[in-house]
């Protein structure tokens, strides 16, 4: 009877280990066939460590051609920035040089009025005076007009933003 008793406890003794095997968590199972998070490291540092020389040449290369690329970047202006500057530079010079013409036709006209008041002073005048009276009154009425006409551009190229940047 013991060897019927064995026979029959046999066949239920394996398939009692294939179940609990099969039933056995997933930790268990992963650490008794593959080797944990730190092995896998030391193996693959084990495995690369020939090279190790190279990859790091590498990185070192790598980064600094991304470091050069970055400064190169940020240090020189872009085509943006210098058109912007350009833009601004001739709107700057513009304006000078209305002012700049403002100023000598200013200069012309307190001339001519200090030429045209001496020819008023004069109590007879000759044909000459007069008509040289006259030609001075249009020069100061045309500086005048110039004059007004450059304040109207100063003050049009000073409130319209004509320069403008895309970039930082």
């Amino acid at each position: 009877m013991p060897s019927d008793a064995t026979t029959e406890t046999a066949p239920a003794r394996e398939g009692a280990t294939s179940q609990a095997a099969h039933a056995a968590p997933p930790a268990e199972a992963a650490s008794a066939g593959k080797p944990g998070l730190g092995g896998r490291i030391s193996s693959f540092l084990g495995q690369i460590a020939p090279y190790r020389e190279l990859i790091a040449l590498i990185v070192g290369v790598v980064a600094a051609v991304s470091a050069s690329i970055s400064w190169t970047v940020s240090h020189f202006a872009t085509q943006a920035q210098l058109t912007s500057l350009d833009c601004k530079t001739d709107t700057r010079l513009n304006s000078d040089s209305f002012l700049l013409k403002n100023f000598f036709l200013t200069n012309d006209e307190n001339t001519a009025n200090g030429r045209l008041s001496d020819l008023n002073k004069v109590a007879t005048k000759n044909a000459g005076e007069e008509a040289e009276a006259e030609d001075l009154s249009a020069e100061i009425s045309s500086d005048i007009q110039q004059i007004s006409a450059n304040e109207k551009q100063i003050a049009a190229q000073s409130m319209v933003v004509k320069c403008t940047t895309n970039g930082p």
